[in-house]
């Protein structure tokens, strides 16, 4: 699992980029806050991953290298 305490604030702006240009809103702030993990939790059930942790798995849907 991929948290704020362990990836750094350019990854967790990459994420929110890739999220937001899959039509998922958030801000991007360089953390990952309500509005990331609201989006994040969107698109994972949207695409039937496991909800509620950042996760190797949903890091790689949306396309972002690790």
């Amino acid at each position: 699992m991929l948290c704020e305490t362990n990836t750094t604030p350019a990854k967790i702006s990459e994420v929110q980029r890739a999220l937001s240009a899959a039509g998922y809103s958030t801000d991007t702030d360089d953390v990952f806050g309500a509005s990331t993990l609201r989006a994040m939790e969107a698109f994972q059930r949207a695409r039937g991953l496991a909800v509620g942790n950042l996760t190797i798995e949903t890091v790689r849907e949306l396309g972002v290298t690790l």
